[in-house]
């Protein structure tokens, strides 16, 4: 998909703190949903988040329903796991030294570098910090933050 949009990805983190409800991320979480349905950015998703966002909702009660169907989501490009999204998963695992139960954000990160997005967003610190360690912003030239709370995105 060619866009002149500004591409981002985000981590299943995102999402689910919209299905929580989680106060203290929802609005930033749900700037960057908006600012996709707008055609503001492009959100760059892996296949991998959908068995995400469905192991998510069963652990805090929720029905799958067409309304958590992000195939379906205006702004947002699906990039499904190939052989190139799995070795480049592996390659990051490997070099950020990251955690066996990581080994999905590595897939999601490999997703983004592979799609070219500017900026990963998560709200897991742990990785952020993971991340930081490896230097993994300037091997793969995607910048890894929190989602912000105010309106900027870069």
């Amino acid at each position: 998909m060619t866009t002149d949009r500004p591409k981002v990805s985000i981590d299943t983190s995102v999402l689910i703190s919209i299905f929580k409800g989680k106060k203290d991320r929802l609005d930033a979480s749900k700037r960057l949903i908006l600012k996709a349905q707008k055609g503001e950015i492009l959100i760059i998703v892996s296949s991998m988040m959908v068995f995400e966002i469905l192991e998510g909702l069963e652990e805090i009660g929720l029905e799958f329903s067409d309304d958590y169907d992000i195939r379906q989501w205006e702004g947002f490009d699906l990039v499904s796991v190939d052989f190139n999204v799995a070795r480049l998963g592996a390659k990051i695992k490997r070099s950020c030294s990251l955690k066996r139960e990581q080994k999905v954000d590595a897939i999601l990160l490999a997703t983004a570098v592979y799609a070219k997005a500017q900026v990963f967003y998560t709200w897991d610190e742990k990785l952020i910090r993971a991340l930081e360690k490896c230097s993994f912003s300037q091997l793969y030239d995607v910048e890894v933050k929190i989602p912000p709370k105010k309106r900027e995105l870069f």
